[in-house]
């Protein structure tokens, strides 16, 4: 039919030209002839992998996105199959990279550095534990702050003194932060696909941050430090850990997973409930917290087109580090709401809170796929839309302060979009998102990263 061969040749197009890449796998099958690409999909079975294999991957890092900039750099995937062992006996990721961008002056400004190794141990014990590591720098000099709450605003330009700090500096502050962190799983029990395990994981990483004179933080702080209203008050108790300082945290939950496959899944469920903890060794930054996150999978047609639905909920409880606002918990922390892993088209770390609502939904379609010499490769297009919100605090002493911080209603902030994927081999899956989000005030994010969303 017409209309699939012109979204294949769209999905190849955008696809190719925003990958650029090679790759080379050890221990390959043979070069097949592939499968038809025009029509109907072929009837062709796929060649079976070899169950005891070795994946090499090496792929240069070509990413952008409208806060960071365009990154570059190197990253290498290296993944051991054995028969009998899911999802594989072990896989090392390594990554060097930094971002560009360009001021407002035309200057070259290096916003985001990330460096690490990333080892993932999933048949230890007889398949049983499974053990991750990661060790790495990063720094982020332009980190978001626009004020605390659902009701913070992005105004560009309005009270800003150009004498005393840059307009795109104004919402910005430089958070550096090396991190080592270790993370265990251990099935609790298994039939078939569906596993339910425990995990605990722990990280310490030290913070340094650092901000302009005259920026929306600097103005806060000393809001705070006058403590002239309630809402000053309010800003006293949530910017803590400015300072220098070396935190630990560790987090307990369960997790039950029934899906296909961890990077690119048609079907099945990957659920988590989890509580988790952290000090800076003083009472000042002691704080606990609680998170659950859902993820269905529903095949509609095989895995070539697939409905994908996630939710996130999160709260903190305590005294509890600025930077720790803007993120949430559970196996694998991350930021949000803001960014292009939640609420696309919002910017990153744009909504701080103690607590925090997420929810995405993606229809992912598979448009042909087919065997190479140098691996298995699938290309096709996503439709996605996303929403959220964050609770400045969980409760109010004073209302007018809740109607400032958090606003009235219901206040989502959301996003929706078009995607291309490219999926390379078992575990390396590649994405390029254009999102809008009339909530903020109809900002346009693209976004050209590395997996699934979720």
């Amino acid at each position: 039919m017409e209309w699939m061969s012109l979204l294949r040749a769209v999905c190849l197009l955008v696809c190719c030209s925003l990958f650029p890449t090679y790759i080379w796998a050890a221990s390959t099958p043979k070069a097949a002839k592939l499968p038809r690409i025009k029509g109907k999909p072929s009837k062709r079975k796929r060649k079976k992998k070899k169950p005891n294999r070795l994946e090499f991957t090496i792929l240069p890092v070509l990413n952008y996105s409208t806060d960071r900039g365009l990154g570059f750099g190197v990253y290498s995937i290296i993944a051991k199959f054995k028969e009998g062992v899911y999802p594989y006996l072990w896989r090392a990721y390594f990554r060097l990279s930094s971002t560009v961008k360009l001021t407002e002056n035309g200057e070259a400004l290096f916003p985001f550095h990330e460096d690490f190794v990333r080892l993932d141990l999933p048949g230890l014990d007889g398949g049983r534990v499974r053990l991750n590591l990661r060790a790495g720098f990063f720094r982020f000099s332009t980190t978001g702050y626009y004020g605390i709450g659902n009701a913070s605003q992005r105004l560009i330009g309005n009270g800003i003194s150009p004498e005393l700090v840059k307009p795109s500096s104004y919402y910005q502050i430089d958070r550096i932060y090396p991190e080592v962190m270790l993370l265990s799983r251990r099935e609790l029990w298994r039939k078939g696909r569906k596993r339910l395990s425990s995990f605990f994981g722990a990280n310490v990483v030290y913070n340094v941050t650092n901000f302009a004179k005259g920026s929306r933080l600097d103005e806060d702080i000393k809001a705070a430090e006058r403590g002239a209203s309630a809402h000053d008050l309010f800003l006293r108790d949530m910017l803590r850990g400015l300072r220098p300082h070396a935190r630990f945290e560790a987090h307990l939950g369960l997790v039950y997973d029934s899906r296909d496959s961890e990077f690119a899944p048609s079907k099945g469920m990957f659920h988590e409930v989890s509580v988790r903890g952290g000090t800076a060794f003083s009472s000042e930054l002691s704080y606990s917290g609680l998170n659950a996150k859902a993820r269905f999978f529903f095949s509609i047609w095989k895995d070539y087109l697939v409905f994908a639905v996630r939710l996130i909920g999160d709260v903190l409880f305590g005294n509890t580090p600025y930077y720790e606002l803007y993120r949430y918990g559970g196996l694998f922390p991350d930021e949000g709401p803001g960014g292009g892993y939640n609420i696309r088209g919002t910017s990153p770390q744009r909504f701080y809170g103690r607590g925090k609502l997420i929810g995405n939904a993606e229809l992912r379609s598979k448009i042909f796929a087919f065997d190479t010499p140098v691996g298995y490769i699938a290309l096709g297009l996503v439709l996605f839309a996303d929403a959220g919100r964050v609770w400045g605090a969980l409760s109010y002493q004073d209302k007018e302060v809740g109607r400032i911080v958090d606003g009235e209603g219901a206040g989502l902030q959301y996003g929706f979009g078009v995607g291309g994927r490219l999926q390379l081999g078992a575990t390396v899956v590649m994405r390029a998102d254009v999102a809008y989000s009339p909530s903020e005030n109809g900002n346009i994010g693209f976004f050209f990263l590395l997996g699934h969303v979720f």
